[in-house]
């Protein structure tokens, strides 16, 4: 698969880095799919208390991104593997633009980037 535009035939059409070129707005709390790549866009009116289970295989692609002024979560307990001893929850820090990317393997979703997030 080619890091820019190109097929994929178990996840479709992909972008640049190999996420989807789709968008998925979530207006309410609830769980991220986990066994699909996908983009997420929080638009709860108040704060998102999202779950994400251990990915089904490896390489799979999740981006969330906040567009409200709440502190969101994200609640994978175990599974996150961000350069620290924090692998539990994942908080958006109360601003729009707040997000995180993760990549799965191994079982565990790994961060790649994030913006406004906080650990723990």
């Amino acid at each position: 698969m080619s890091l820019f535009r190109g097929e994929n035939p178990n996840l479709g059409q992909v972008s640049a880095y190999g996420y989807t070129n789709s968008l998925t707005v979530l207006s309410v709390s609830g769980a991220i799919p986990n066994n699909v790549s996908g983009s997420y866009i929080l638009t709860k009116a108040g704060v998102s208390a999202m779950t994400l289970a251990k990915p089904t295989q490896d390489g799979l692609k999740v981006v969330v991104i906040s567009n409200t002024a709440n502190a969101h979560t994200i609640t994978a307990t175990g599974l996150l593997q961000t350069g620290s001893a924090s692998v539990n929850v994942a908080t958006f820090a109360a601003s729009p633009g707040a997000s995180v990317s993760l990549v799965s393997y191994g079982g565990q979703w790994n961060s790649v980037a994030e913006i406004g997030i906080t650990f723990s």
